[in-house]
């Protein structure tokens, strides 16, 4: 039984964080830095998926992530609008955002169901969880 709300934990820790990636590279990201992600150099979903689907456009994403500065201690400027807007075309291209839509609405759909057994045994509705899922929903996302 531990096991199972282990795995139900760790479901929707990781779908939490593949949807961040993904509302990085939204309208949303204006309120957080549009595309932060990148200029922080790191291999967010969509990237991955990208880069997994398409390879051909690995080497124009790892051109620009071999560019940040390689030490901690180094200072690591903002990546300029047109190189972020090329990235997300490259992204947009290879498939990684549909991919990650793809990916985030499938894990939705199981959180779900595992929220409806988590559900059965006291026999009424979590409210509070069904209000997490409902702020983090993919349901009517625009697509990037």
């Amino acid at each position: 039984m531990l096991v199972r709300a282990m795995d139900r934990v760790i479901k929707v820790v990781v779908f939490y964080q593949i949807h961040d990636d993904y509302l990085n590279f939204s309208a949303y990201a204006s309120q957080k830095g549009f595309a932060e992600d990148m200029d922080e150099g790191k291999f967010s979903f969509p990237i991955v998926c990208g880069i997994e689907k398409h390879p051909e456009f690995r080497g124009q994403i790892l051109v620009v992530f071999r560019q940040r500065p390689a030490s901690a201690t180094a200072e690591a400027r903002p990546l300029s609008r047109k190189v972020k807007d090329h990235m997300i075309k490259c992204i947009a291209s290879s498939g990684g955002f549909d991919e990650t839509l793809k990916c985030l609405k499938s894990m939705e759909h199981e959180i779900e169901l595992g929220m409806v057994k988590i559900e059965e045994k006291p026999g009424q509705a979590n409210s509070l969880l069904r209000l997490c899922l409902a702020a983090l929903s993919m349901e009517g996302q625009e697509k990037i």
